[in-house]
């Protein structure tokens, strides 16, 4: 799939029939996100699916975003990894990496752009069901090779009116800025932190559950939320990085989409819990007549015992 495209349908990253480790038996109190396996009534086997609602919650949708009593609850970053699908991955063919350089000397560009345009929209799933809207579910991973002293760039992200920008520097004092942006790029929130060294190696920028979020080196810079994402349906998704003073080489970039829940009522956990597949537009789960499963019915716990080509877990 080619930048510009829609994204309707990106490939799936778990399948039937993979292997997975269940660890039988409740070690541990079951918690929100965890995979749980399951024995399901007239179906031969195990069957995977992720715990979202506790005992006593009510569970509902609201504009993709997942409401537990009434209290959002956004997916942690580990679980936004195993719920990624790859959307793009770019480096260079040479193995040397990508390389993008401010003077644009030896024919190195001094920016990379992605554009695209991302819906809820499932093409598995009848469409008089759907309220498509845009999706601003993002996983945004960059990992750094080198970077000349005194090296300046830009990650920046939109959404129609609204955005981020972060600006990373490796001057004598090493730092990073940000900026949310709203319309006419009017500032929202903004921040700045000196780095210990040099610029990170890895760097990720999520926006998934309507969270930014800001990593490097796997420590958290920032978080912030806003209620809704104010964005034109049918605007794309524009991810930008600059450099606007030096050179850096990337070993390697990728960018994902995270699947959004489906709008509308799951179900009242009562005394069990609420259960969503990770691919929840055509699993069959909570959400169909809003069952909820006892303790009993948890066979144990699960971890895969893979890695899906195209994606990057912890």
């Amino acid at each position: 799939m080619q930048p510009g495209e829609s994204a309707k349908a990106p490939p799936v990253s778990q399948h039937s029939g993979d292997r997975i480790l269940v660890f039988r038996g409740l070690v541990r109190p079951v918690q929100r996100w965890d995979l749980a396996a399951i024995r399901e009534q007239n179906m031969p086997g195990l069957v995977v699916k992720r715990v979202v609602g506790l005992p006593g919650e009510k569970v509902f949708v609201k504009a993709g975003l997942l409401y537990c009593n009434d209290v959002p609850m956004r997916r942690p970053l580990p679980v936004q990894w195993e719920m990624a699908r790859l959307l793009t991955r770019c480096g260079n063919e040479d193995g040397q990496g990508l390389v993008l350089s401010a003077d644009g000397v030896d024919k190195k560009s001094a920016e990379w752009v992605y554009s695209r345009r991302l819906t809820t929209f499932c093409p598995y799933h009848p469409a008089a069901d759907q309220a498509e809207r845009l999706c601003t579910n993002v996983l945004w991973s960059v990992f750094l090779a080198q970077a000349a002293p005194g090296t300046a760039f830009v990650m920046s992200a939109r959404f129609g009116d609204y955005g981020i920008e972060v600006t990373w520097s490796a001057g004598e004092h090493p730092s990073v800025a940000w900026r949310i942006l709203g319309p006419e790029k009017r500032p929202l929130f903004q921040g700045r932190r000196e780095l210990p060294g040099t610029i990170p190696r890895r760097i990720v920028l999520s926006s998934v559950d309507r969270r930014w979020m800001l990593l490097m080196d796997d420590m958290g810079l920032f978080t912030h939320d806003w209620d809704d994402d104010g964005s034109p349906k049918d605007a794309p998704v524009v991810l930008r990085l600059t450099v606007t003073q030096g050179e850096i080489r990337l070993r390697e970039m990728g960018v994902w989409w995270v699947v959004p829940y489906p709008d509308g009522l799951i179900a009242d956990a009562g005394d069990g819990f609420v259960l969503l597949g990770d691919d929840p537009h055509i699993s069959l789960d909570s959400r169909q007549g809003g069952r909820r499963w006892r303790r009993e019915d948890v066979v144990g716990l699960v971890r895969p015992l893979r890695l899906v080509w195209g994606r990057w877990s912890p």
